[in-house]
């Protein structure tokens, strides 16, 4: 069990990462990126956080039933075919 969290968790944050990236790269409503007149960006760290948060948690959640059960079948396949 601890593994598929380790893994949920990997995956997730990379998800989360990139949710934030784009977030930050298309941003035309100034909702996660204020811009100043000369076109310097200050983030807005309370959107981000819930962005990332969000993304996060449902990716984890999906992702960790998942792969227990994926493990769990491959264990019960190797022990099997012994």
């Amino acid at each position: 069990m601890k593994i598929s969290f380790v893994i949920s968790g990997f995956f997730a944050a990379i998800v989360s990462f990139v949710i934030l990236y784009i977030a930050l790269d298309h941003n035309p409503m100034e909702t996660y990126c204020k811009y100043a007149p000369d076109g310097e960006c200050t983030p807005v760290f309370g959107s981000l956080i819930g962005l990332c948060l969000t993304w996060f948690v449902t990716i984890f959640v999906i992702l960790t039933p998942i792969i227990y059960a994926a493990m769990s079948f491959l264990r019960w396949l190797f022990k099997r075919q012994r």
